[in-house]
């Protein structure tokens, strides 16, 4: 009796632990591979993106419904403290918006150029 007990503790625990899962989708999904970054985003059936830009790693769109005109923001944690983003494009695919972003390192910039040393000899 004991062990049926345990099993339906289990079970509603595990069933509570998935259920609570279910419904809570992101609507976006980001890639990095090497110097690109690709960002795909789920859209409606009848919904367009109509202006789109990279601000301090922040991507910024609107999305335009039928009836509705939405702004989202999508910070972009995957670039480090040396690399700039830089936007190259959006295609669509179906329902998804595919964003493609180029990863660029930064160059250091030198305060005065490296010398050379020359040696003389004299006979």
């Amino acid at each position: 009796m004991m062990i049926k007990i345990k099993g339906l503790i289990l079970l509603t625990i595990s069933l509570a632990v998935m259920l609570t899962g279910c419904g809570q989708s992101n609507e976006h999904a980001i890639f990095r591979s090497g110097d690109m970054i690709t960002i795909y985003w789920v859209l409606e059936e009848n919904a367009e993106i109509t202006n789109f830009e990279l601000k301090d790693n922040i991507l910024e769109f609107d999305i335009d419904d039928e009836e509705l005109h939405e702004k989202q923001m999508l910070p972009i944690n995957f670039a480090k403290n040396h690399e700039t983003l830089e936007i190259k494009g959006m295609t669509r695919l179906d329902d998804l918006a595919i964003f493609h972003i180029w990863v660029n390192p930064m160059r250091q910039s030198h305060k005065e150029l490296p010398k050379t040393q020359s040696t003389y000899m004299t006979y």
